[in-house]
């Protein structure tokens, strides 16, 4: 029997993603004329055949769009998600949220899951927080359902999806010429997880600053969780590498959580001993003591921008507006060493 020729095979003949390939040969607006005619003659060269049953079942799609985190201990998925909300239920749209996480680490058993249940239920759209593999993606392809990536740029090749992702290297270089202004020059970079275009960039920002200003960066890796980061940084402190160290920038609110545990059994007085500053403003940091130094990328409109991308993409609508991405501010307290 010879093989069928999939959606997939298309794709890569024509040298495009999946998801462009669907679009085309489905008609979709937002293909460039030239695409479009190459997918279809690779297409029909290669004797592919829709399929017509997706294809009706995903005309069924509901109101619901899926929405997949990467831990939501993190507080940064709350208000990103409420900041989706905001767009897409004036529209008529529901958030479904789901996590890829299992105990706090990135499963694929859990991912492959949470996939297949938004395909199940017929979801009109997927706003993914982070780059998922390759199966999961070709699968939401494969049901031509629109997605979205908020807090990355999608996989190389998926890169025709639309995105949203703020200006975590500048930011994180501004924390680093804020460090440079104290004359720190012991720096620790205490990271989430290595490899996620939202650690890279925030690690590249930050390493530039401490070469420009003379100063050394260790870099510790803290997972993403409380307790990774936790026992990360206690293991680097009791290090001779931690002697002299007076600054730590953390790359998200969990693992700044977990530094800070282990700075202070440690019996570091932050904002006095040791400088230390945040990714992403959380709730407490203006009320705690010493209240804490952050960078405040707006998150709430970073997930307007991503469910406005959403409707957008359900909808075809080409024309309609994006806003703009805001650019990060960092906000001054007193645990980076600061008065009050």
């Amino acid at each position: 029997m010879s093989k069928v020729t999939t959606l997939k095979m298309v794709a890569a003949a024509a040298g495009v993603s999946d998801y462009t390939a669907s679009q085309a040969i489905n008609g979709m607006a937002g293909i460039a004329p030239a695409t479009r005619e190459r997918v279809l003659m690779v297409a029909a060269d290669l004797g592919y055949v829709p399929n017509r049953l997706a294809r009706s079942l995903r005309k069924q799609a509901s109101t619901d769009i899926g929405i997949l985190t990467a831990n939501t201990a993190n507080s940064f998925y709350a208000r990103l998600v409420a900041g989706v909300d905001s767009v897409v239920r004036p529209a008529g749209f529901h958030t479904l949220v789901a996590d890829a996480t299992d105990a706090g680490a990135y499963s694929t058993v859990r991912e492959a899951e949470v996939v297949d249940a938004f395909i199940q239920r017929r979801v009109a759209a997927v706003i993914l927080t982070y780059q998922p593999r390759r199966e999961p993606m070709g699968k939401l392809a494969s049901w031509d359902i629109p997605v979205v990536f908020a807090d990355c740029p999608p996989p190389a090749e998926f890169g025709d999806y639309p995105w949203v992702m703020s200006d975590g290297e500048g930011a994180s270089r501004s924390v680093g010429e804020h460090f440079a202004a104290h004359e720190y020059r012991h720096w620790v970079f205490l990271g989430h997880d290595r490899g996620w275009p939202s650690r890279v960039a925030r690690e590249k920002g930050f390493t530039h600053a401490a070469k420009a200003a003379g100063a050394t960066v260790h870099v510790v890796e803290g997972g993403n969780s409380v307790t990774t980061a936790h026992a990360a940084m206690q293991r680097y402190l009791a290090t001779r590498r931690a002697k002299g160290l007076d600054a730590v920038f953390a790359s998200n609110e969990l693992v700044l959580n977990g530094g800070v545990r282990a700075l202070g059994e440690a019996g570091c007085a932050i904002g006095t001993d040791i400088g230390v500053i945040g990714f992403d403003e959380f709730e407490w940091a203006s009320v705690l003591n010493p209240t804490f130094t952050v960078v405040d990328q707006d998150i709430p409109t970073l997930g307007a921008i991503a469910g406005q991308l959403a409707i957008r993409t359900i909808r075809c609508d080409n024309a309609q507006p994006v806003l703009q991405v805001p650019t990060p501010v960092l906000r001054i307290r007193r645990s980076c060493g600061c008065p009050a």
